[in-house]
């Protein structure tokens, strides 16, 4: 898979009991040569783990652009204005985190993590009309 999530990525911190983000500017990315883009405003918690394993998978990490991009492909369900499926999501979620360096331990737990129990979050973007309120 050709990846480019080159560009920074500029958030305010929303005050809550989890971390959430809105992003501040759109986030520019390419997957296959083709172009994405997340506008600003969009709300994200990056990766979605309990406080409580926090200390083995923060919210933020070399993954925060994987994450954020996996956040949008969720609440949105499509890319690039073509329908994209979970298994889509899942799998760029993955390489996005082997371009960006993350060990392999980690990024195995993490796509299994959204392979296997993300798919009530799927529905949940689904059933709210692909709103980002999903994450909410």
């Amino acid at each position: 898979m050709k990846i480019d999530v080159t560009a920074r990525v500029f958030v305010e911190i929303i005050p809550s009991k989890k971390l959430r983000a809105l992003l501040t500017r759109d986030y520019r990315f390419s997957i296959n040569d083709r172009a994405g883009i997340i506008p600003a405003g969009f709300e994200t918690d990056f990766a979605s783990s309990p406080p409580s394993v926090w200390f083995l998978i923060p919210p933020v990490g070399k993954y925060l652009k994987a994450a954020l991009i996996h956040d949008y492909f969720y609440s949105k369900q499509q890319f690039a204005g073509q329908p994209c499926s979970k298994e889509y999501a899942d799998e760029v979620f993955y390489d996005i985190m082997v371009h960006e360096g993350v060990a392999g331990w980690r990024r195995k737990i993490m796509y299994t993590a959204v392979k296997y129990f993300g798919q009530s979050r799927w529905n949940k973007c689904l059933i709210k009309n692909q709103d980002e309120e999903c994450f909410r």
